[in-house]
């Protein structure tokens, strides 16, 4: 019987019977939609999936690190998605992750290793993800820019020992009812038991009581502040009552206030707002951008790029961005930029060029020098005619630094090839002026 040590993957939907028994044909409709998102993911990081029933998947990793990542980045995708279809009924997943022993049978993999999994998956948050300790051991400090909360000692059924549990902090996910606080957490929220990614449990000064409890929704949720003006917070930020004029600031945020966001930014730019509303000014104005205009998106990501609002919610620039590129011309510059330098996505890669070349279309030479560097790096001949197109375009709009870019480039073009690319750049600067013609 062959056996070995593996990242156990299990993931099930929340109330999955009870959405078949009301639309059976479109809960599995989102099924397969919610699959088509899952299941490239878990191959793309490395996994497997060996198992899967009805609503349910099970899939190993070799690598637990890409384990937690894989989970982490599908449930941001899931969570989009289920935004991006505001009508239908959100379809929530729990994911559970354990590292133990398996049996080998055929392509499945069998005992108490799955089982664990299955198990800690059960208690997991709602649209989130929670592991066992041996799996937070090996991660806790190889994730950048993750939280982690200590869920406690949880005992389960036909486990002979009680495990302690760890959840991630995700945008949306909220915990386990089952979820059974420890005796020495019993006192105090599980919220209260958050720490960074590379801090473990028990480390770092016990929270005061109205720190503990405190969320965005219980903020949002107070009557006392909920109904005053963004003028009322401001004065009592002013007059020194920052926490509860922050408070009110956070609110009319979230009630999608212009005047109320623009504040937050700017006390956050000044590091002025209290480390212990930090977290959420950042989700009430992370919140606020579907809402904004592209520009103000745009500062916004700039906003978290900077560590404006902690270096914990640093990395949210990158999805913020990509809102603001769907219509100011500056953020789509600036994230190719990005793109071309960070990352190896070839999704993210060919938006990135379909932005820019959107603007060279506009006559944007920013957008035609960016390009062509980009294809120059690439040093095939497919790629030096696309940055000869592109550098060749920017001379003829008088942009000073493409001769530069071109004299490089000619050096390792043969004069037949010159003359080709040369009508063909020529064609697309014609081609470019016909269609700004009629359009304007």
């Amino acid at each position: 019987m062959e056996r070995k040590l593996t990242t156990i993957f299990c993931a099930d939907v929340v109330g999955y019977s009870k959405m078949m028994g009301q639309d059976e044909e479109g809960t599995l409709h989102s099924l397969d939609a919610c699959r088509a998102i899952i299941d490239p993911l878990v191959v793309q990081f490395g996994g497997r999936i060996f198992g899967s029933a009805g609503d349910s998947v099970l899939a190993e990793f070799a690598s637990t690190v890409n384990a937690v990542k894989f989970a982490i980045n599908t449930q941001n995708l899931l969570r989009i998605r289920n935004l991006e279809h505001p009508n239908k009924p959100p379809m929530v997943f729990r994911f559970g992750l354990h590292l133990g022993d398996v049996v080998i049978h055929g392509t499945n993999l069998l005992g108490d290793g799955v089982n664990i999994g299955a198990r800690i998956e059960s208690m997991s948050d709602i649209g989130g993800v929670t592991m066992s300790d041996v799996v937070y051991n090996q991660v806790n400090n190889r994730i950048p820019n993750t939280t982690f909360i200590d869920r406690g000692l949880q005992t389960f059924k036909n486990i002979e020992y009680p495990i302690r549990l760890y959840s991630v902090l995700i945008e949306g996910a909220t915990v386990n009812p089952g979820i059974k606080l420890a005796a020495e957490q019993a006192a105090r929220p599980a919220s209260s038991q958050v720490q960074g990614a590379g801090q473990s449990a028990g480390q770092g000064a016990p929270q005061a009581p109205n720190e503990a409890v405190m969320t965005l929704k219980t903020i949002l949720d107070d009557r006392s502040l909920n109904e005053l003006p963004f003028l009322r917070g401001k004065a009592l930020i002013e007059s020194g009552d920052k926490i509860r004029g922050i408070k009110i600031l956070l609110i009319r945020t979230v009630k999608k206030e212009g005047s109320a966001a623009d504040e937050l930014m700017s006390l956050a730019t000044k590091k002025l707002i209290p480390k212990e509303l930090l977290k959420f000014s950042a989700e009430a104005i992370n919140y606020y951008t579907r809402f904004a205009l592209g520009d103000k998106v745009f500062k916004i990501g700039l906003a978290f790029k900077n560590g404006n609002f902690g270096e914990d919610f640093a990395f949210k620039f990158y999805d913020i961005w990509k809102i603001a590129a769907k219509d100011f011309d500056e953020a789509k510059i600036e994230l190719a930029k990005y793109v071309f330098e960070n990352i190896t996505e070839p999704e993210d890669i060919n938006d990135s060029i379909k932005n820019l070349e959107a603007l060279v279309r506009k006559r944007n030479t920013q957008a035609a020098i960016l390009l062509a560097t980009f294809y120059m790096k690439a040093n095939t001949r497919e790629s030096d005619q696309k940055a000869f197109e592109w550098l060749w375009c920017a001379k003829e709009w008088k942009e000073a630094s493409a001769m530069g870019y071109l004299q490089t480039l000619t050096k390792r073009v043969s004069k037949p090839e010159f003359a080709s690319y040369k009508i063909s750049a020529e064609s697309i600067i014609d081609q470019i002026a016909f269609e700004l013609r009629n359009t304007y």
